[in-house]
């Protein structure tokens, strides 16, 4: 019996790993790629969240509207980039329509997260949309002041 030196495997076994890697490899890439994409998606919905109670802070306290929506995007870290994408109302719960101590001020944020698992620039060659995640949080706070000229909900 010759020596073979370690060689066990027979010519037709030769390419069965590359082939196997080759097959294996990109799902676990594309795998790996939907993981980080939902982790930056759970990122975001907490800087959403951040920024929505700052805002929500700034509304019970009686600021202007235009002051609640530069605070909601001055704590949003860059993601939110449209003031129209903050909603500021108020609610009326005794009936004189006025924004007096003690109602509600409810603050909302409009935010739609774009999915790029799996290379979404090359989905959309193909006609394929981008994937999305609504990420639109409301919070109620008390005024803690009275607010002339309320827009109510």
């Amino acid at each position: 019996m010759p020596a073979t030196r370690g060689r066990c495997r027979r010519v037709s076994e030769a390419g069965q790993a590359l082939i196997e890697t080759a097959v294996v490899l990109p799902l676990i890439l594309i795998l790996l790629v939907i993981v980080v994409d939902f982790g930056i998606a759970l990122d975001r919905r907490e800087v959403i969240l951040h920024s929505l109670r700052e805002a929500g802070r700034a509304a019970a306290a009686g600021d202007t509207e235009a002051i609640i929506k530069q605070r909601a995007l001055a704590e949003s870290d860059g993601v939110l980039t449209d003031p129209n994408a903050v909603s500021v109302c108020y609610r009326d719960e005794n009936g004189n329509r006025f924004a007096d101590k003690g109602e509600a001020v409810v603050v909302g944020i409009q935010y739609e997260f774009k999915l790029s698992a799996g290379g979404g620039e090359m989905l959309t060659a193909v006609g394929i949309s981008f994937p999305t995640l609504d990420i639109s949080p409301t919070g109620e706070a008390p005024l803690l002041k009275a607010v002339p000229g309320a827009t109510f909900c």
